[in-house]
């Protein structure tokens, strides 16, 4: 089961050269967000990096996915587990990342399979409406219309830059698309495939990736203060 990646693609996602002259000068700390949506009997489970990088003029930052993968139908969440683990723990990510994962649909015993081996994921639980709200226990409630528009606008400002040598990069457009806003007859927001047929695990562990970027978005720091000279 598992996954197709091997270490060659997994090398080269990460190469600083992927996008030449991405980062601002000065800038060399580099950090990830790792998205994860947890599939059932009927869809993959995909893991989607993205790495902000800050823009010079202070605008919101653009969003690289260097990374993107969908596990085989039928893979045990353990093997998941362990595959997001192993990523963890490569260079450039180790120490430099923070994990979201979907945990709606699975309970809190995938949640404990990642804190098993040691990480502490901020799990997600997507709703239907409604506010983000964040609970005692640590877990976010954020409605699928929150992560919809987060993509949707990060798309539409050309801030979301996915790498085309990625496998999947050509579905994540037409995921997006199909991951469409329904208004449903009780006047609730409904978010899904446009087929029975059609996956959306790739463009959720994405939109995953995006909320958290855009959420912990490090605060810019303030320009020197110019002080009036004295009079001599």
């Amino acid at each position: 089961m598992g996954s197709q990646h091997d270490e060659t693609d997994l090398a080269r996602a990460f190469r600083e050269d992927v996008w030449p002259g991405r980062r601002p000068p000065g800038e060399t700390r580099r950090r990830f967000v790792i998205g994860v949506d947890l599939g059932t009997m009927r869809d993959h489970s995909a893991i989607a990096i993205v790495e902000p990088q800050e823009r010079p003029d202070g605008g919101e930052p653009f969003l690289d996915v260097p990374y993107l993968e969908r596990m085989h139908l039928g893979t045990k969440y353990r093997e998941t587990v362990e595959r997001v683990r192993s990523l963890t723990q490569r260079h450039p990510i180790a120490g430099a990342y923070s994990l979201v994962i979907d945990v709606g649909g699975v309970g809190r015993g995938v949640l404990e399979e990642f804190q098993r081996v040691g990480l502490k994921p901020v799990p997600v639980t997507i709703t239907g409406g409604g506010a983000t709200t964040h609970t005692e226990t640590g877990e976010w409630h954020v409605p699928k219309r929150d992560l919809a528009i987060g993509l949707d606008v990060s798309m539409q400002n050309r801030l979301l830059r996915i790498a085309k040598e990625l496998a999947h990069a050509e579905l994540i457009p037409k995921e997006a698309e199909a991951f469409r806003a329904k208004i449903s007859a009780a006047g609730h927001d409904s978010y899904e495939a446009a087929t029975e047929s059609a996956h959306d695990d790739l463009v959720i562990a994405v939109a995953l990736a995006v909320w958290r970027a855009r959420r912990s978005r490090p605060p810019r720091p303030l320009p020197p203060v110019k002080m009036p000279s004295r009079a001599v």
